[in-house]
């Protein structure tokens, strides 16, 4: 009986430290991933700020992959031990804990965000063990994967805090953190004010450059009629001079009048003729000239290469990026006053972004947590249980 509970005490010891040696290299292995990209809070945000926002999220998610799979494994653990364990002994996951934070000093800098990080880690570690070992007892179906992903839940909002009021206290204390950030926003914003201001800007252009051609096409289409019946006018009228002189220097002829009767209807009638032909002449050039002042104003080319033209030379005197932004900057810092009191944008913006950066963290660190460590905690945890027996419970 004696040797029995020897074998067993022995034979607890050494699961213990496989449980310690086992949380202490997949924590430190999940840190070093994390470590190896380089990624602080400051650039996360700055891509938040950025226009290839999606871009650069993806490819910072697709980096954080070996994290994501490597940093559930140590709740996995330590979640199986207190399942394990009839007794709850915390001194387990406290040593697995502070020794994995030690190994840490090997990968990160010791700094406010690191040593709060530290503190939750380590509390959070002991809670997962506990409330596993408790809440295992307490169900009734599916006790495993429930009490695992519900006491690294627990943990995981230990953590969560810790983080948050390292990275709000950093914020809070580094005035050019945060206005690098309002920097890069305006940036981004300019950009997007550009593009935005290119679209209505191009329709605003082809819709002036339509209605000028309009009325271009108007006017030199009523300046070429103008023109062309002045010169018509002036023909005839140099044709009438000449039918009337013709038929007084015929009527002076020492003819007879039968003849300069018919002199006369011949010459008349030729001038008439030369009348007409000449206003027939001028109606059809005219006429040619309408239609291609008609085609050139409507032809797509040349409505395009107008509307080219013009947009460049908008875009160059109002939409370069220092302009934009230079007016963005001004509706910023201008003051503004609201009931008798004077408000400027940017130092509301400068108070309020650490709270809107929290704001957004919490929602990252939400979706990571309920899409990837829970069901990945829970998955983790069915694979190490398998073949290990739980003390006071005949249930694998």
């Amino acid at each position: 009986m004696v040797n029995e509970k020897g074998g067993k005490n022995k034979g607890s010891a050494i699961f213990d430290i496989i449980v310690i040696v086992a949380f202490t290299i997949s924590s430190v292995a999940s840190f070093y991933t994390f470590g190896c990209l380089s990624v602080d809070i400051s650039y996360m945000f700055n891509i938040l700020f950025s226009m290839s926002i999606i871009d650069n999220i993806l490819s910072i998610i697709n980096s954080l992959i070996p994290f994501f799979l490597l940093f559930p494994i140590p709740f996995s653990i330590i979640a199986v031990y207190g399942i394990k364990r009839e007794h709850f002994n915390f001194i387990i996951p406290l040593m697995a804990s502070v020794l994995s934070i030690l190994f840490g000093l090997l990968i990160f800098n010791i700094n406010l965000t690191y040593m709060l990080f530290s503190i939750s880690f380590i509390i959070g570690s002991i809670i997962c063990s506990y409330w596993s070992h408790t809440r295992y007892r307490e169900l009734k179906f599916m006790k495993i994967y429930r009490a695992t992903t519900t006491s690294s839940s627990k943990a995981f909002l230990m953590i969560k805090i810790g983080i948050i009021v390292a990275i709000f206290i950093s914020l809070q204390s580094n005035e050019a953190r945060i206005e690098k950030f309002i920097d890069n926003g305006i940036d981004s914003l300019s950009i997007l004010s550009i593009k935005i201001g290119e679209k209505q800007l191009k329709s605003q252009v082809e819709g002036s450059v339509k209605a000028q051609s309009n009325i271009q096409k108007e006017m030199i289409s009523n300046l070429t009629t103008s023109i062309g019946n002045f010169i018509k006018i002036k023909g005839i009228k140099k044709i009438d001079e000449i039918k009337e002189k013709e038929l007084q220097s015929i009527d002076k002829l020492n003819i007879p009048n039968e003849i300069k009767n018919e002199i006369r209807d011949y010459i008349g009638n030729m001038l008439d003729k030369e009348r007409q032909n000449w206003n027939d002449e001028i109606d059809n050039e005219i006429k040619r000239m309408l239609y291609q002042i008609s085609k050139r104003f409507e032809d797509e080319s040349y409505q395009k290469q107008l509307i080219e033209e013009y947009e460049d030379k908008l875009k160059k005197e109002m939409l370069t990026k220092e302009k934009v932004r230079e007016q963005i900057e001004n509706l910023l810092r201008e003051e503004i006053d609201i009931e008798g009191k004077g408000i400027v944008m940017y130092d509301i913006v400068k108070t309020t972004l650490p709270i809107i950066i929290i704001l957004i963290l919490l929602a990252i660190i939400d979706i990571w947590k309920k899409l990837i460590f829970l069901p990945l905690v829970g998955i983790y945890s069915l694979i190490l249980t398998k073949g290990i027996k739980i003390e006071g419970d005949d249930e694998v």
